[in-house]
């Protein structure tokens, strides 16, 4: 009898341990390209601080027009309304309207 208890409970035992190996199971959605660009939608862009790279995350901003803007701070200061960066060569006030909710000071 205490054999036939003996086994029950090793069984119980690395039954046990077994599940606690497994990975566990998220919720959470895996990162795709996709998610991870919703992420950068989501994201402000502070264009007085934010270098190149940065200024490449918003909409129809490429390298190009990142230096641009960082070579226009450079030159005449910050920013002092986001609708500014329109007066940056080659941004155009729609460029603008499509990232104002993304543009911050």
């Amino acid at each position: 009898m205490n054999q036939k208890i003996m086994r029950h409970l090793l069984f119980y035992l690395f039954m046990t341990l077994g599940v606690l190996s497994l990975p566990a199971v998220s919720n959470e959605a895996p990162l795709t390209k996709k998610s991870v660009s919703q992420a950068k939608a989501v994201a402000k862009v502070n264009i007085n601080t934010a270098d190149e790279k940065l200024l490449r995350s918003l909409s129809g901003i490429g390298k190009r027009r990142a230096r641009l803007i960082v070579n226009y701070r450079e030159s005449n200061g910050p920013f002092q309304d986001i609708y500014d960066l329109a007066k940056v060569k080659g941004i155009s006030k729609d460029l603008v309207l499509r990232n104002q909710d993304r543009i911050t000071l």
